[in-house]
C-alpha cells in the first residue's frame, strides 16, 4: 500500500499522458482511471484512432509527459544547487524534498506498460493488413517496450530516473 501511495503521482501523470494524447489524436475516451489500488494501477479506455501514428503517439505519450515532468521537477531542485540555503530555510528544504519525490515517482512511471505494447502490436497488425507499411515500425517499438519492462528486474526504471536527475544537473 505504501508503494502504491508513493507511486500515485507517477501513475496519474502516466494516465494523463495517455488521456492528453487521446484527445490530441481525436480518439474518444470512454473511461479514465487515473489511480486505483490494484492491477493495473490506472488505465484509459478509448476508441482506436484512425491512423497508426496517432495510436503510436497515445502509447508513447506517457513516456514523453512523465519524462518532461520528471525532468522539470528535478531541474527545479538542481537549478538551486550551489545557491546558499540556510539550515533554517526549512520551507526550501521541504519543497526540494517534495520535488525530488514527485520527480522520482513521475519518472519511474515513464515507460509504456506491457499492455501498451500489446495494444500497439494489435494496431500494427491491423494497419499492416490494410496496407499501411509504416505500421511495421510498430514492431521494433513493441519489442523495445517489452524489453524495457523485462529489464525493470534490473531496475532500468530507476536507472532512467537517475539519468534524468543527472541530466537536470548538466543543463544548469
Amino acid at each position: 500500500m505504501l508503494i502504491g501511495l508513493l507511486s500515485l503521482p507517477g501513475v496519474v501523470f502516466h494516465e494523463l499522458g495517455h488521456y492528453v494524447f487521446c484527445r490530441l489524436a481525436g480518439a474518444r475516451v470512454h473511461e479514465v482511471v487515473f489511480f486505483r489500488f490494484g492491477n493495473p494501477a490506472g488505465y484509459v479506455v478509448h476508441t482506436a484512432p484512425k491512423h497508426f501514428r496517432e495510436h503510436f503517439a497515445i502509447v508513447v505519450g506517457p513516456f514523453l509527459v512523465n519524462s518532461a515532468v520528471g525532468f522539470a521537477l528535478f531541474w527545479s531542485v538542481t537549478s538551486r544547487w550551489g545557491k546558499a540555503l540556510s539550515v533554517s530555510d526549512l520551507q526550501s528544504l521541504a519543497l526540494a524534498t517534495a520535488a525530488l519525490w514527485l520527480g522520482t515517482s513521475v519518472s519511474l512511471q515513464a515507460f509504456p506498460s506491457k499492455g501498451d505494447a500489446r495494444s500497439l502490436w494489435q494496431v500494427a497488425n491491423r494497419h499492416l493488413r490494410h496496407g499501411n507499411i509504416l505500421a511495421a515500425l510498430g514492431y521494433p517499438a513493441v519489442g523495445t517496450i517489452f524489453l524495457v519492462n523485462l529489464l525493470r528486474i534490473l531496475r532500468l526504471d530507476w536507472i532512467y530516473t537517475g539519468a534524468l536527475l543527472v541530466l537536470s544537473v548538466w543543463v544548469i
